[in-house]
């Protein structure tokens, strides 16, 4: 059986929203959506990827806030944030001292 453990659509002129399904790839290690036309908020679904190590939204037109269910992942070890219109960026930071969060 075929796991995806990357999903890389940078620079690829996707334009909509974050599909929330892509929180229910498991197997999903690294998610990099930047530089996009990605909007609307970060689907908190996402937040159910245990395996989790890098994110990357930067440079979309995303919106709201960081989903609180981030908490729970144990596993990430990059957030890009940067260019991005969030409401309480600095959720973040307080969720995970650990991990280092781009945020410009």
């Amino acid at each position: 059986m075929t796991t995806l453990e990357i999903l890389s659509v940078e620079h690829s002129s996707l334009e909509g929203t974050i599909p929330s399904f892509v929180g229910a790839i498991s197997s999903l290690r690294l998610l990099w959506l930047n530089n996009n036309m990605l909007t609307g908020t970060i689907p908190a679904e996402l937040g159910s990827l245990a395996a989790m190590e890098q994110m990357s939204f930067q440079n979309d037109q995303l919106t709201g806030s960081v989903p609180f269910s981030f908490r729970d992942l144990s596993t990430l070890q990059s957030l890009s944030l940067s260019s991005l219109q969030l409401s309480d960026w600095r959720r973040a930071f307080l969720l995970w001292k650990h991990v280092p969060v781009k945020y410009i």
